[in-house]
């Protein structure tokens, strides 16, 4: 955001605005951060950048966030972030499924393993059996908590 520290919030990009709520929350220093859909409105690239940056942020030691939920429509995105997905159901939403993420960090070279590919199709496979996948689409929560490290 460097250059922009005097630019009113409506003449941000979305990307911008993005990074000043995660630093705004991280500001507060709580020990577990809540996201809903924080890429959703986003470029693909843009995204992207953010979760690799949400990412670092996680990783950082001498933070005290440790935790990060986060809710997604995006199977792929959940299996990149998550050391675990659940799956939740429509309304009213209850859990409906696991999965475990144990693919090694950082997770950019094993986009194309079968590994990574089976655990986005092990997610849909539960949506499928739920009926969770509808015009609405069922939120995916994903968790990542830096002391269960892979």
């Amino acid at each position: 955001l460097e250059g922009f520290e005097n630019t009113y919030p409506h003449d941000l990009s979305g990307g911008m605005k993005q990074r000043v709520g995660i630093a705004r929350a991280l500001a507060l220093k709580p020990e577990v951060l809540l996201m809903d859909e924080p890429f959703s409105s986003l470029d693909e690239l843009t995204a992207k950048t953010l979760r690799k940056l949400v990412l670092d942020i996680w990783r950082n030691p001498a933070l005290p966030t440790n935790t990060f939920i986060m809710v997604s429509h995006n199977v792929e995105e959940a299996v990149f972030m998550a050391d675990r997905v659940i799956v939740m159901s429509p309304r009213p939403g209850k859990v409906v499924g696991e999965v475990k993420i144990e693919i090694p960090r950082p997770r950019e070279k094993h986009l194309r393993d079968s590994a990574y590919f089976n655990l986005v199709d092990k997610v849909v496979e539960i949506l499928e059996k739920s009926k969770a996948i509808t015009q609405t689409e069922s939120p995916i929560s994903l968790t990542a908590n830096r002391t269960d490290k892979i």
